[in-house]
């Protein structure tokens, strides 16, 4: 799993609450 910044709508619901349209969370990075 490579947390990579993607703009799709992959939102997985193991992680915190998605972006709008990132599938990885903001304080990831």
């Amino acid at each position: 799993m490579q947390i990579r910044p993607e703009p799709t709508m992959r939102a997985q619901p193991s992680h915190q609450k998605p972006l709008k349209q990132y599938s990885y969370c903001h304080r990831c990075l």
